[in-house]
């Protein structure tokens, strides 16, 4: 937790802090709280720096990314990634920063092995299936 006391104000440090609470303690009813939104949007605000993402951090946007409207989840993810190789070289990405991008493209992956096996499905012969 202390990167993120040293990364961000007071303010947003503390609200940051909760947000990481209510994370990690996976509690259904806190997720409409103020400071879970208040805590990303401020995360994403400092995305464009030279510091990477920490702990607490990559933390906070899975858990967020996994409550995003299904529709809307995969862009926000793909942008969050595009601030991160847009700021900052490959060399100076933070241990989470690349565990963030291993994420996404673990998704990505998934999503294509997901619609090749449903390519596959588009072919099936109608009728009877062979008797061997």
């Amino acid at each position: 937790m202390e990167s993120i006391w040293n990364k961000f104000s007071y303010d947003r440090a503390a609200v940051i802090e909760d947000a990481f609470s209510i994370a990690t303690n996976h509690d259904q009813q806190e997720w409409s709280n103020a400071a879970v939104s208040q805590a990303v949007d401020d995360i994403v605000f400092s995305l464009g720096g030279d510091e990477g993402l920490t702990f607490v951090e990559f933390e906070i946007l899975v858990a967020y990314a996994a409550r995003v409207d299904p529709r809307t989840q995969l862009a926000f993810l793909d942008n969050l990634v595009d601030i991160i190789r847009a700021s900052r070289g490959i060399e100076s990405f933070s241990e989470y920063d690349r565990r963030f991008l291993d994420f996404v493209v673990g998704i990505h992956n998934g999503l294509t092995v997901a619609r090749g096996a449903n390519l596959g499905l588009m072919f099936v012969v109608k009728g009877r299936p062979p008797l061997n």
